[in-house]
């Protein structure tokens, strides 16, 4: 049986994922005694409470895979981090996490070693030399951003939630790993396909990878976006709804209460209050396929085909058909864009 040692272990969801997966758990690391707690009440695993930074490596069992992610406090763009400001402020807990999966490599020499973050753990000023250390110890790192929404599996449905993230694999050269997400969509011309991921002619390479958050075609800046392996344009990946894992019987607060922080923005208001007038209480789905809604101003929006809309609507509007073949480029009116071949 394959095993596997979890650093920065929480309250044992990685844990939970690589069981499913038939590993063997030796060791499960949290600075917090309640996470550790946790973790024991669910799995029979030698639970350790130390912060990692001061975890002595020699201590934790060799294993086949080792489990660790950094903290993303600093990187996270919650509460108003800034890239820029890392020579004035150094992301000290950034680096004492992320060094200590280096620590464990040294010593044990994992055959992979996987984690996750926020995207902006990639503009860490750390991150490409941190990367060369595993090169160094004849590691490959592959690095895919992902939204929680687009990832599931058999008996594992994507999460109900909008949500960006940064994993990585660093294997030992060798082995093959494939971390390109194909999230099941629906073709208007196909039906039921896996979407293969298009990256935008800006997208961001950091150290050789790209990094950047998907596009959900709503006038945001994303750096990719999904197809139809058969050529006939763009497919908006199937997605989970929120509202089954609500307990509506809990008392709620209002939006007109605010959060914690404060009252809600003028802005946020107004697309509540839009969404509310237009909607007037009716379902509605997210299929870009089957409908087209109206823009804010009462008119057909040019985003509009891939926003949410009422079953009864009219047929949507198409853009120009993207033409796609396996290694070829994807065109645009005037911009050719690379996929990702599966």
């Amino acid at each position: 049986m394959l095993t596997s040692v979890h650093l920065m272990a929480g309250g044992g969801g990685d844990l939970a994922g690589f069981a499913l997966a038939g590993y063997a758990t030796l060791a499960a690391v949290n600075h917090l005694q309640a996470a550790v707690q946790t973790v024991l009440l669910n799995r029979p695993v030698h639970g350790i409470v130390e912060d990692v930074s001061q975890l002595d490596m020699l201590s934790l069992p060799g294993a086949d895979v080792l489990v660790a992610s950094p903290i993303c406090t600093e990187a996270a763009p919650a509460g108003g981090n800034a890239v820029r400001k890392q020579r004035q402020q150094p992301w000290a807990a950034t680096r004492a996490t992320a060094w200590c999966l280096i620590r464990y490599a040294e010593i044990h020499r994992p055959a992979v070693i996987v984690g996750e973050n926020v995207l902006r753990f990639a503009r860490w000023d750390l991150f490409e030399p941190w990367l060369k250390v595993f090169e160094a110890m004849n590691y490959t790192a592959q690095i895919v951003p992902v939204n929680a929404a687009h990832i599931s599996s058999p008996g594992n449905p994507a999460a109900p939630q909008v949500r960006e993230r940064l994993v990585f694999v660093l294997a030992r050269r060798g082995i093959e790993v494939d971390l390109e997400v194909r999230p099941a969509a629906r073709c208007r011309v196909c039906g039921p396909v896996q979407g293969v991921r298009c990256w935008k002619p800006t997208a961001t390479r950091i150290a050789g990878h790209l990094i950047g958050d998907y596009d959900p075609g709503t006038g945001r800046h994303g750096a990719y976006y999904y197809l139809c392996p058969a050529g006939h344009g763009r497919v908006e990946p199937a997605t989970t709804a929120m509202a089954p894992g609500i307990d509506w019987s809990l008392p709620m607060r209002l939006v007109a209460d605010g959060h914690r922080r404060g009252p809600y923005a003028p802005a946020t208001r107004a697309r509540i209050r839009h969404g509310l007038t237009h909607w007037d209480g009716r379902p509605f789905r997210g299929d870009p396929a089957a409908a087209q809604t109206v823009g804010t101003a009462g008119r057909p929006s040019r985003h509009d085909h891939r926003r949410g809309h009422p079953p009864h609507a009219g047929p949507a509007r198409r853009r120009p058909d993207h033409r796609w073949l396996p290694g070829a480029d994807v065109h645009h009116p005037g911009k050719g864009i690379r996929p990702t071949v599966p």
